[in-house]
Formats: structure tokens, C-alpha cells, sequence
């Protein structure tokens, strides 16, 4: 039965490999600060089902383990999720654009630079925090015990 640490670490890698493979037309240093955000919203969505059911005993596993939350999960994030990102590419496009027209000696670069790498950061912790949630259950269901189709 995978443990905490196997759920962080499927989290953290699921997350960041989805959330890179969502940034594939950025440059690679905004590909790198999705990859980061989406490995720790990986992370926090891979460890999110034992807090809301914190793992006591064998049979802990009831609703927010359950595949009709996955589903739900699924469901309610991906158009959801792919739209904001695209809005957010956009916003960032004309961030960046600003930031490399005033050249890195003007004193609003830095800033601008911030803003920047926080919303790429911002985007992948988005991308990744379901995608974390999903890998925790997908781990438990390929277990003897599995996981309830909507609850104990």
C-alpha cells in the first residue's frame, strides 16, 4: 500500500511532468518555473487525500478516496484549468514583452521579471495540484484494498 512518501513522490513527479508538458511552447526558463509549480502542486495534491482522511487504519479510504471524487476532480478542473492557463500565457506574454522592451537596467525590469516567473510558478502549482490528487488515487486503486466507487 503506498505510504505518504510514495504518494509525495508520485504527486511531485505527476505534477511537474504534466505541468511541463503543458508549457511546451515557453521558453525553457518559464517551462523550468511551471515544471517547479507543478511539482509542488503535485506534491500538495498528492498528500491531499490522507489529510481529508487521514490514513488511521487499513480501511481508511471512504469518499475523498473514493473514484467519484476523482471523477469530480477531473471533471470540474481540466476545461476550467486549460482556459485560465491560456488567459494567464497571455497575460504573461504581455508582461514579459514589457520587461524585454525596457531592457534589464530599467527599474521596473525586476519587478516585471517577478511578476513574470510568479504567474509561470502560479500556472503549474494550478496544473499540478489535480493531477496530484488523481495520482494519489490512481496509486491506492492499484492496491488489494483499492479504492470505493463513491464511499464506505
Amino acid at each position: 500500500m503506498p505510504n505518504a512518501k510514495a504518494h509525495a513522490v508520485i504527486g511531485t513527479g505527476s505534477g511537474g511532468l504534466v505541468a511541463f508538458l503543458s508549457s511546451q511552447n515557453l521558453a525553457l526558463e518559464a517551462r523550468l518555473t511551471m515544471t517547479l509549480g507543478g511539482a509542488l502542486g503535485g506534491y500538495a495534491g498528492g498528500r491531499a487525500p490522507d489529510l481529508l482522511e487521514p490514513a488511521i487504519h487499513a480501511w481508511h479510504r471512504s469518499f475523498f478516496h473514493s473514484a467519484a471524487v476523482g471523477a469530480g476532480v477531473f471533471q470540474t478542473t481540466v476545461t476550467p484549468i486549460k482556459t485560465w492557463i491560456d488567459e494567464l500565457l497571455t497575460k504573461v506574454a504581455g508582461i514579459r514583452a514589457r520587461r524585454l522592451q525596457f531592457g534589464p537596467d530599467h527599474p521596473e525590469s525586476a519587478g516585471l521579471l517577478l511578476q513574470e516567473f510568479g504567474l509561470y510558478f502560479l500556472g503549474g502549482l494550478v496544473i499540478g495540484l489535480p493531477v496530484g490528487y488523481l495520482s494519489h488515487l490512481v496509486a491506492d486503486a492499484g492496491t488489494e484494498r483499492g479504492i470505493p466507487l463513491i464511499g464506505r
